[in-house]
């Protein structure tokens, strides 16, 4: 359960590279991975609250987030983009992404989709970006939980939880 940071400043933006994965084999996997908030009505979930107090946070007066994200969304990472022609063959797949994502329904007015579907490589792994727009008014020591979770085309489930607390 990675735990991310999210200094004060005019945005409260932050970006969370993980890697999205396929099962091992010749040919490639068709999956799809999707974000939701954790709401936390009963105080932060226990696991992401040891991991903050066994860490660099541990000071802060921890309480769970109260307000949901500005924006929430996922995205391929663009790191693998090289030369003009890498980053107008990524440009080009993110459009149609964006498209499917708009036809899919997105959440009120976020610009990203909080779902993609991705064809993953035989034996291939896809970076992808989870990026989070959380309100400026949030105090130091607020904390998102986020559960990221992958599913393939036979339903097969996997996944992990992102804890994002606001930090001075």
């Amino acid at each position: 359960m990675p735990i991310h940071g999210i200094g004060r400043g005019g945005l409260l933006l932050g970006d969370f590279g993980f890697l999205s994965g396929g099962v091992a084999g010749r040919e490639r996997a068709r999956v799809v991975v999707e974000v939701t908030p954790l709401v936390q009505p009963n105080g932060i979930d226990p696991a992401v609250l040891r991991v903050l107090q066994a860490g660099p946070w541990s000071g802060l007066p921890l309480q769970p987030a109260t307000l949901d994200p500005r924006g929430l969304g996922l995205r391929k990472n663009r790191h693998r983009c090289e030369g003009w022609l890498g980053t107008i063959v990524c440009e080009a797949e993110e459009f149609i992404e964006d498209l499917i994502a708009m036809v899919e329904g997105r959440p009120d007015h976020d610009r990203r989709g909080r779902r993609i579907t991705l064809t993953l490589p035989p034996n291939g792994l896809q970076p992808m970006l989870l990026q989070t727009e959380l309100d400026a008014s949030e105090t130091p020591g607020t904390v998102h939980v986020f559960d990221i979770v992958q599913t393939d085309p036979s339903g097969r489930r996997g996944g992990i939880r992102v804890g994002a607390v606001v930090v001075p």
